[in-house]
């Protein structure tokens, strides 16, 4: 139940008999510098993940690399799909397996090499319309209520249609009528 002198700011939780350490200490009374902890930054390259590890009871570590990078520090690519540089218009191609990707493609593209415009990305209906791509991949808008057009930036006047009874006055509004 922490029986030793528990340093560096740690904290020692009697309940559960363990110590909490800060990120610049290890062990089991937060007495060794922790050897992923550097005042450089991280030590593990390219998104690779540090974890300390114990041999003969001295801190070491060593690093997980993410999937295309290997060696001790992950400094080194290996050879991977996303070599051929894949993705178009600005997508960034992600490593699934090294034979395998996927393309995280910029905005207004889609497909599998981001290489689909998405004419709807650019939101051009207007007045809350709904955009949606014709079968030969043109922009078509659904319009709500009120308005008409290519875009639905067409207004329709309802008071052409005398839908005022009893001699009331129709006043058009931007997408209705008072």
């Amino acid at each position: 139940m922490c029986s030793g002198a528990v340093t560096n700011f740690s904290i020692c939780f009697f309940f559960f008999s363990f110590t909490s350490c800060t990120s610049r200490y290890t062990g089991d009374f937060c007495d060794f510098p922790n050897p992923c902890h550097t005042a450089a930054g991280p030590r593990c390259q390219n998104g690779g993940i540090c974890e300390t590890t114990f041999r003969d009871g001295i801190p070491s570590f060593s690093c997980r690399c993410p999937i295309g990078y290997t060696a001790s520090l992950c400094e080194i690519p290996v050879k991977n799909a996303c070599d051929s540089s894949p993705c178009n218009n600005g997508g960034n191609c992600k490593l699934k397996t090294l034979d395998d990707y996927t393309c995280i493609c910029a905005t207004g593209y889609s497909g599998k090499h981001c290489d689909k415009q998405n004419l709807c990305a650019s939101s051009p209906c207007r007045n809350g319309g709904t955009c949606t791509l014709s079968p030969n991949g043109h922009v078509k808008c659904i319009c709500p209520k009120g308005f008409r057009g290519m875009y639905c930036a067409d207004d329709i006047d309802e008071c052409l249609k005398n839908p005022c009874e009893n001699n009331g006055k129709c006043v058009n509004t931007h997408g209705s009528y008072q």
